[in-house]
Parts: C-alpha cells; sequence; structure tokens
C-alpha cells in the first residue's frame, strides 16, 4: 500500500513539473496578463492541472504519514484554496 502511495504522489509531482513546463514563466509573474492561452499539453484536459495535482499529492502524503486526520485537512485546505 505504502508503495502504491508513492507511485501515486510522484506521478501528482510528474504533472506538476510538466505542468508548469507548459505554462511557461510568464504565467509565474505577479502581473494580471499573460502573453498568451496555453491550451497543451496538460492544460489541454482540465482547467487547471496544479490544483489537482496538489490535491492528490496533499492527499498521498496525509495517507502516507498514516493520518486519517490530517490527510482531511489536506483535502480540505486544497478545496478551500481552489474556490477562492
Amino acid at each position: 500500500v505504502t508503495a502504491l502511495f508513492l507511485l501515486i504522489a510522484f506521478a501528482a509531482e510528474a504533472v506538476r513539473v510538466w505542468t508548469v513546463g507548459y505554462m511557461g514563466s510568464a504565467t509565474r509573474t505577479r502581473g494580471d496578463g499573460v502573453p498568451a492561452l496555453v491550451h497543451a499539453g496538460p492544460l489541454r484536459h482540465v482547467r487547471n492541472p496544479l490544483y489537482i495535482a496538489n490535491a492528490v499529492l496533499y492527499v498521498m502524503m496525509g495517507l502516507l504519514l498514516g493520518h486519517v486526520t490530517l490527510t482531511a485537512i489536506f483535502f480540505a485546505y486544497t478545496v478551500l484554496q481552489t474556490a477562492t
């Protein structure tokens, strides 16, 4: 079970790296505008794959640590983060 959780966590991190690679440096500035809408790579499939990858990564880390309460807190934090 631990190996499965680790595999899923590494896959979530890989999605994060893949997404950031497609988004480019212009999306990591404090400005409001970006030069063009990115709709390739993982952004072709979902609106913001970073949110999904973060949620999966946080939940897997909570499960790896063996804390159901911590897992629930991680999940709730991610849901609240994406709602704002």
